[in-house]
């Protein structure tokens, strides 16, 4: 028994699929003539390509789909927080009596010029929030579409190199064939006409006796 996790987390096991999914495409054209090989390997490698299209449209669109819902998170994430930092901001603006002290004494526009360098602070947070997010999304997408681009390359060489194999033997079993017949007329031995020679000296017994 294979245990692919401890070998390499499952990889291995992956790329045997692709193996075996591969041979089991072009060896349902076993049995065609050698006329038709292209054709029909032609047929196979569309089958292939086709569902190599649709795993990369799958894969990109549930990746479209995880993006969306990071997207959805932060930025619900950052409305709650600027809900919050907003209250507090208030909390903190000098207001009523307290309000017109301040600005008497002249703390109150210190506190404001405090309180919109903060929200500029905060701004450029969020700002730089979504650009690593944006980021690290470019990221995987350029990952994943290497990823496929490898994967598919490798079912390609294995498509060839099974190909090149079903070809030979298609080429090599047609004369084996005929060596084996040729082999066989080689070994088969002459009729015996031993019966054949005694019915014929019998006959010629026969017409001694007629002439006398």
């Amino acid at each position: 028994e294979i245990r692919w996790p401890e070998i390499d987390g499952g990889k291995s096991r992956v790329r045997h699929n692709q193996e075996i999914r591969t041979r089991n495409d072009i060896r349902l054209r076993d049995d065609n003539a050698n006329d038709n090989f292209k054709k029909e390997i032609g047929r196979a490698w569309d089958v292939i390509k086709r569902r190599q299209v649709k795993e990369a449209r799958e894969a990109a669109d549930r990746l479209k789909e995880a993006e969306r819902r990071e997207r959805d998170a932060l930025s619900k994430r950052q409305a709650q927080r600027a809900a919050e930092e907003h209250a507090a901001d208030e909390r903190r603006r000098p207001k009523g009596l307290r309000g017109m002290f301040l600005r008497i004494v002249g703390k109150k526009a210190k506190i404001e010029a405090e309180l919109a360098r903060a929200k500029r602070r905060r701004m450029d947070r969020d700002q730089h929030e979504w650009e690593k997010l944006e980021e690290r999304q470019s990221t995987q997408r350029q990952r994943q579409e290497t990823d496929l681009k490898r994967r598919f390359e490798q079912e390609k060489l294995l498509f060839r190199v099974e190909a090149k194999r079903i070809h030979e033997q298609m080429q090599t079993e047609p004369t084996q064939g005929r060596s084996t017949d040729h082999a066989q007329g080689r070994d088969k031995s002459p009729p015996d006409q031993r019966e054949d020679d005694e019915e014929r000296a019998r006959g010629e017994g026969r017409g001694h006796n007629l002439g006398r």
